[in-house]
């Protein structure tokens, strides 16, 4: 029988790679954003930003990264831009919330 994951590892392992992938993309299609500065915004490697883009993630990774509200991840890349830190995270945990109910510990006020 598989355990049960804590809200750290789930989103750790389900919600945080599909957000990367969705805002990695949103970031150089709409923003033109380059892969350092992504990388350095969502606090990964310039690598990591080259595989989101090109695709090189799990089926769940994409399926799930296209289910985030484009209109949300956009407001995390405006904050994170202006160095407004504290409110890319309350992003970040909106989306995490909304894409998975369940009761997370880790929720920014």
């Amino acid at each position: 029988m598989q355990r049960k994951l804590t809200s750290y590892e789930n989103v750790m392992e389900n919600f945080l790679p599909a957000f990367r992938f969705r805002a990695a993309g949103i970031m150089a299609s709409e923003y033109k954003i380059n892969q350092q500065l992504s990388a350095n915004l969502l606090g990964v490697t310039q690598a990591s930003i080259n595989k989101y883009l090109n695709g090189r993630v799990s089926d769940k990774v994409k399926q799930t990264g296209l289910r985030i509200d484009a209109d949300s991840v956009r407001a995390f890349i405006k904050d994170a831009e202006s160095g407004n830190t504290r409110g890319a995270k309350r992003w970040v945990c909106k989306m995490c919330q909304s894409y998975r109910s369940f009761n997370c510990s880790l929720i920014i006020k």
